[in-house]
């Protein structure tokens, strides 16, 4: 099967073993949500958004949220800066 073909479960999964990110549904659910927020995020360049309705302040950049983003579909990202935002959230990953 290609790569394009797997699930967003399955893209986790391979990036989850890549960056010692925990494997499970649940996490896959908080990361997704991550996710969200970060894209949220991306075309803002104030230093403070909206998302669902609650007014956030960025704690990584705009160029950060983009490479988080972007690194995606290489299966990496940034574990640093992914735990930051998942902290503001008080998600954890």
């Amino acid at each position: 099967m290609k790569t394009h073909q797997f699930s967003d479960y399955e893209k986790y999964i391979i990036l989850a073993d890549k960056c010692k990110l925990p494997i499970g549904y649940e996490s896959f659910l908080r990361f997704k949500e991550v996710i969200s927020f970060v894209k949220d995020m991306v075309g803002k360049q104030n230093d403070s958004f909206v998302h669902n309705g609650t007014i956030y302040n960025k704690r990584i950049s705009t160029s950060d949220a983009n490479s988080l983003v972007d690194s995606l579909e290489k299966r990496r990202v940034n574990v640093f800066n992914l735990k930051l935002v998942a902290n503001q959230l008080k998600i954890r990953i």
